[in-house]
C-alpha cells in the first residue's frame, strides 16, 4: 500500500560559500505526512507502539504543496537552528487526491521548529515546535482547525530526554473541541535498552483553559510505559503497558 508519493524540489537562494551555510526553499509536491505532531505514522520511530490521544485528533496525510525554509534537511544536519513550513492541501483527510466537493475550499498548513541557541541560559538547546492546520474534510463543509505546540527540554544527562506537547482540534459550535496535553520521558539505560514513559490528559468537547465546561463530553488521562530493546541492527523489540481512564 502506497502511503506517501511526493517530489522534493530545491530552489537555492544563497551561495553557501558566501552565506556560510546552505539556504534554499524546498518544495514538496504530492502526498506527504502532515508537518504537525510529535508522533509519526511509522511506529518504529515513535517511543511507543500505541499512538497517543494527541495523535488521534491530528491530521496525518495531505495531498498538496509544502514549502520548507531553509531546506528540509537543514535542521537535522545542523545547518540551521530553525525550519519554517507553509503549504496548501486538498483536505485534512488522509486520502490521496481526496478533495472537498467545493474545489475552492483548500486546507492551509503552517509549522515552525526552533532550537534555542546559546544565550538562553538553562533553556539553550530547547526545541520549540508549533503547527497549525485549517481546512475541511473531503465530505464536510465545516472548517476544522488543528493547533500543535511542543517543547523538547534539555536535561543535565544525555541519557534522559523530556518533551511536553499540546494538541487542540477546534470545530464550529459549542462542545465540538478536543484537546490533549502530553508528557514524554525517556531514559536510555544501556546501549540497547531504553525506557519510555508517556502521560496524557485529554478533554473531549472542550479546549483547555476555555469556558466550554458545560459542553464537555469526556475527560480522561492515560499512562503508557515501554521497555525497548534492540536485539540487533534494524530489529526492535518492545514490551508496552498502557493504562487509560475516562470519566
Amino acid at each position: 500500500q502506497l502511503r506517501q508519493a511526493f517530489l522534493d524540489l530545491r530552489i537555492p537562494i544563497a551561495d553557501p560559500r558566501a552565506a556560510g551555510s546552505a539556504r534554499s526553499v524546498d518544495l514538496r509536491i504530492g502526498t506527504f505526512d502532515s508537518p504537525l505532531g510529535y508522533e509519526s505514522l511509522d511506529r518504529s520511530v515513535n517511543p511507543h507502539f500505541s499512538h497517543s490521544y494527541g495523535f488521534s485528533i491530528e491530521p496525518t496525510l495531505h495531498t498538496g504543496l509544502l514549502g520548507m525554509y531553509p531546506g528540509v534537511d537543514a535542521l537535522e544536519n545542523g545547518e540551521s537552528d530553525y525550519l519554517l513550513s507553509l503549504g496548501v492541501a486538498n483536505s485534512v483527510d488522509p486520502l490521496i487526491n481526496g478533495a472537498p466537493s467545493n474545489a475552492d475550499r483548500k486546507t492551509f498548513l503552517a509549522g515552525l521548529t526552533w532550537l534555542l541557541p546559546d544565550g538562553f541560559g538553562i533553556l539553550s538547546g530547547t526545541a520549540l515546535s508549533a503547527g497549525y492546520v485549517n481546512g475541511r474534510e473531503s465530505t464536510g463543509i465545516t472548517p476544522i482547525q488543528n493547533l500543535y505546540l511542543a517543547a523538547g527540554l534539555p536535561l543535565p544527562s544525555e541519557n534522559w530526554s523530556l518533551a511536553l506537547t499540546y494538541d487542540a482540534r477546534m470545530l464550529n459550535g459549542v462542545g465540538n473541541d478536543d484537546s490533549v496535553v502530553g508528557l514524554y520521558l525517556a531514559h536510555q539505560i544501556s546501549e540497547k535498552l531504553t525506557l519510555n514513559v508517556r502521560g496524557e490528559l485529554f478533554k473531549e468537547g472542550d479546549k483547555l483553559f476555555s469556558g466550554e465546561s458545560a459542553a464537555e463530553q469526556t475527560d480522561g488521562y492515560g499512562l503508557s510505559t515501554t521497555a525497548e530493546y534492540q536485539l540487533w541492527e534494524n530489529v526492535i523489540s518492545r514490551l508496552e503497558y498502557r493504562w487509560d481512564h475516562t470519566d
